[in-house]
């Protein structure tokens, strides 16, 4: 088991990286498409740190919440050692198309999830046209909008994690 349980470390580290530097490219391709219509670069050449912590803010929330992606497949590994049969490539393959599958319904959640509370935000305060003021620059509007991403995040973390994980608990039996 001390073997199995190397390689589910591994497995994990590996997963983590990729994925995570994968989350970080598709929230710098949402933020430039979709939210702030302009690259990182450009903001940088502005110095408007106002968007740079709008963004860096969403890429943190989007790294938090896909990162439950990632307990329910060494979940399943770890379910599948305690089998007669053991671990084969079958399984760990078997356990990264999981992975695969809870990601992207991570990901989509995560930016639905971050999409919804900035957007509640905004309704609150109609009299303000909050993308525009982050592009112009205001850091106020920025730090609100951003910590409340961040707090919501938090809060809504554990919930995807245990759905994720029931879904494992479901499928394994």
């Amino acid at each position: 088991m001390s073997g199995n349980i190397l390689n589910f470390t591994i497995y994990e580290i590996l997963i983590s990286t990729i994925f995570g530097l994968f989350s970080i490219y598709l929230s710098n391709l949402f933020l430039r498409k979709v939210i702030l219509k302009a690259s990182f670069v450009e903001i940088i050449q502005q110095k408007n740190t106002a968007a740079a912590l709008f963004a860096g803010t969403i890429i943190f929330c989007v790294l938090l919440l896909t990162r439950t992606s990632i307990i329910p497949s060494v979940n399943f590994l770890q379910a599948q050692a305690l089998t007669p049969a053991g671990l084969s490539l079958a399984f760990y393959l078997k356990a990264f198309l999981y992975f695969l599958a809870f990601f992207f319904v991570a990901f989509i959640a995560a930016m639905t999830l971050l999409f919804f509370s900035s957007r509640v935000f905004m309704i609150a305060t109609k009299e303000i046209d909050e993308l525009k003021e982050i592009q112009a620059g205001n850091i106020s509007v920025s730090l609100l909008i951003s910590l409340s991403m961040v707090a919501f995040s938090l809060y809504v973390k554990p919930s995807l994690e245990h759905f994720l994980t029931g879904v494992i608990h479901f499928v394994t039996q």
